[in-house]
């Protein structure tokens, strides 16, 4: 069993409350955004995380289709082109099969020193609840890399069978791609040999959607009531730590379609290895904490708050969403993180109904603990942004954002954001700088 230990001095918990050490700066202005659309109208649904950056300056995005195929599109700067480089379903042989299909890409994607691209398939459920989930368990996640260069994707083999992967980094040492899988189980993928190797259960609850390596190649991530796990490289051993992330203890798991396994509100959302002064920073998901992760302060590392990011209508109502993937963090050491907010109507008889659903733009300094939001997050031609998948910060300093806007052609809507926004998936870019 575990001991109890967190450093709650450093969290700020006061009698079940959190108490931020930080000021809050509000900006009561709007973040307009510029929309760049995914060609030929496929009607993608969703985006969790899978949205990158690269060396070359090119945007890569991994879209999802509840039901049907996961989309990789790239993105060129410089010539304004968006492109789709692959049908998932259909490059994967699936599509039109009447089976399950890889219809999700839910890991970040990685880089190696070629520049060569990487991720990972998924289908976590997704299809018409007519054809069996075990049409898709026996093909399982997939590691797939491209070469920008000569424009080819490739197959590099099964993670493992049944589950989608979540998490994913690489290891550029050792040539080692790590995952974190559905079965709440890590993965380490030789790239060289193709082979994944199990390397253990991490969690009785829920996977993380993301996890995070240090410079000595030692991987970390979360499980239930926040405490941290590691995978020591040296000994090649999963490793429960007496520590947990900053958090708000009065935020409990709840049924999420009838499973609480569903619920990741005591896990860490988003997390960033800053190699600068050798810290991970992140978002924790129950009410959207700022923190810092020291492994190396101490025989098992340290935790400490940096910023409450939750919005100041959610502290109000004590009503907190789950954290975005949002996220980008800049050279300069500033956090960007896009929290969304909904409002709420309540009828005589004290229902509530989900009324305007909004997404607003936060920063802050991780060396100050300054918070500033930026404001709602608008296009240029006046959709609203419903919600947000991903965020990267491209090498020009430029941000770019997926997720929900607003969307008044019904040809091109993909769906209703929290039940009643129609939307369209679209890629977006901001200027810091601009502003």
């Amino acid at each position: 069993m575990r001991r109890y230990l967190c450093r709650l001095g450093a969290v700020f918990l006061v009698g079940g409350l959190i108490v931020s050490p930080v000021r809050a700066a509000m900006n009561q202005g709007r973040v307009v955004v510029t929309v760049i659309e995914y060609p030929d109208n496929y009607k993608p649904d969703g985006m969790w995380a899978g949205l990158y950056a690269a060396e070359s300056g090119k945007i890569y995005s991994g879209l999802c289709t509840h039901g049907g195929s996961a989309l990789f599109y790239e993105y060129d700067p410089a010539t304004g082109v968006n492109r789709m480089i692959a049908d998932i379903g259909e490059f994967m042989g699936d599509k039109g099969t009447g089976e399950r299909t890889h219809s999700k890409i839910h890991t970040r994607f990685g880089e190696d020193s070629q520049g060569r691209i990487y991720f990972a398939t998924g289908n976590q459920g997704s299809g018409p609840r007519q054809i069996d989930p075990l049409t898709w368990a026996h093909k399982g996640s997939h590691l797939l890399r491209y070469h920008p260069a000569g424009g080819k994707l490739e197959v590099l083999g099964r993670i493992t069978r049944n589950f989608g992967s979540y998490g994913l980094l690489i290891y550029k040492k050792r040539n080692i791609v790590y995952l974190s899988c559905w079965d709440n189980h890590i993965y380490a993928f030789d790239i060289e040999k193709r082979i994944s190797r199990d390397l253990g259960r991490v969690s009785n609850w829920d996977v993380n959607r993301m996890i995070v390596l240090d410079d000595l190649g030692n991987l970390y991530g979360t499980c239930q009531n926040w405490w941290i796990w590691k995978y020591d490289v040296s000994s090649d051993r999963l490793i429960d730590l007496p520590l947990q992330i900053p958090h708000d203890d009065r935020i409990r798991p709840t049924f999420e379609h009838g499973h609480p396994a569903l619920d990741r509100k005591q896990n860490w959302r988003y997390v960033e290895w800053d190699r600068s002064v050798r810290k991970v920073y992140g978002i924790e998901c129950g009410r959207s904490l700022l923190f810092e992760f020291d492994p190396f302060d101490g025989p098992y590392g340290s935790t400490k708050l940096v910023a409450d990011m939750a919005l100041e209508s959610q502290v109000a109502e004590n009503r907190f969403p789950y954290a975005t993937l949002a996220v980008g963090f800049t050279p300069d050491r500033k956090v960007y993180y896009g929290i969304v907010n909904r409002t709420f109507d309540y009828s005589a008889q004290d229902q509530e109904t989900e009324a305007l659903t909004r997404t607003y733009l936060q920063r802050c300094d991780l060396d100050t603990g300054e918070k500033e939001n930026l404001g709602e997050m608008v296009s240029v031609d006046g959709r609203i942004v419903l919600g947000l998948g991903g965020c990267e910060v491209a090498r020009d300093g430029k941000l770019y954002f997926c997720g929900a806007i607003s969307e008044t052609n019904p040809d091109k809507t993909a769906g209703l954001a929290a039940g009643r926004d129609p939307y369209s998936l679209q890629l977006m870019v901001w200027d810091p700088s601009a502003n």
